[in-house]
């Protein structure tokens, strides 16, 4: 692994590791904990909880799933199952990129939509948890093939999935 850090120089709490191992292993199974959704698994099979009594259904969600992983074949390892970068994990929201393909078109929904929230697809796009993973990864020495391969994997979802300027993901001023 080439690095400028030295990871046999990190010192890591024993309690601190195995939180971290934890973390990782939802983090691989793509279950996150984001703005206070509780974990939910955010894949193209998402079955939203629902926000003040609003929960969305899409069936564009699943056919895109489809496409996710055509796309993906051969880029990302056999077994991953792609993120869903489009939805708003609480309500269920999709944001459909061939029609949520503008900053525009993404803004269209806010305020119009009960319940839905553009913040929980820009949230999972920006990657907060590779940070912990990427710690695990430098005082885990078993762990670090996989946690490398999960990274690529997702960083290559995000942007084979996310074309610049073309999805939900782009539409954030932020970021």
């Amino acid at each position: 692994m080439n690095s400028f850090i030295e990871s046999a120089a990190i010192n890591t709490e024993p309690s601190c590791k195995r939180k971290l191992t934890e973390l990782y292993k939802r983090y691989r199974a793509h279950t996150f904990d984001l703005l206070g959704s509780g974990y939910v698994k955010t894949d193209y099979r998402l079955r939203a909880k629902g926000v003040c009594g609003h929960r969305y259904t899409e069936p564009l969600m699943g056919f895109f799933g489809k496409v996710a992983g055509l796309k993906l074949r051969g880029k990302c390892t056999e077994e991953y199952d792609p993120l869903n970068w489009f939805a708003d994990y609480k309500s269920g929201f999709f944001f459909c990129p061939w029609k949520y393909n503008s900053m525009q078109k993404c803004y269209s929904v806010v305020g119009k939509k009960a319940g839905a929230d553009i913040k929980c697809p820009w949230e999972l796009g920006r990657f907060y948890h590779l940070a912990q993973m990427a710690v695990l990864a430098a005082v885990e020495k078993d762990l670090r093939v996989d946690i490398l391969t999960e990274y690529k994997n997702e960083i290559t979802d995000f942007m084979i999935m996310n074309p610049v300027g073309k999805t939900v993901q782009w539409s954030a001023p932020m970021d």
